[in-house]
């Protein structure tokens, strides 16, 4: 049996969080460590040599070590796009800048509401 996908990161953080929606999504076994972030475990030597930024999630799956939510689901979309939600990601044209969308659309719409506000502080 291969060794399984390992997903570094409190559970309770949206990064790690999104990484295994998509493992969830695409049906991929996974094994969770979790990393007490308060108690500095993210910036201990073990951790800062999968995750050299001290930062979570951090993700290995065989040779792959990634440590960019949005990059982890890229990587699982493409490797595993036969099993799971296959209308996730993966081999389609649009699936990678749908991978994004969401964190484009709440920026845009965060940057439209500061403007609005800056501009009835004006008035």
């Amino acid at each position: 049996m291969a060794t399984p996908v390992k997903v570094y990161g409190p559970p309770i953080s949206t990064a790690v969080s999104r990484g295994l929606a998509c493992l969830l999504e695409k049906d991929v076994q996974f094994q969770l460590i979790t990393i007490n972030m308060s108690k500095g475990e993210h910036k201990k030597p073990d951790f800062l040599k999968i995750q050299p930024f001290g930062q979570v999630p951090a993700f290995q799956d065989e040779s792959a070590s990634l440590f960019e939510s949005r990059a982890i689901c890229r990587y699982i979309s493409e490797k595993y796009h036969n099993q799971g939600n296959k209308g996730r990601g993966g081999r389609a044209e649009l699936q990678p800048a749908q991978l994004g969308s969401g964190v484009s659309a709440r920026f845009c719409t965060a940057n439209e509401d500061q403007a609005r506000r800056r501009g009835n502080q004006a008035k």
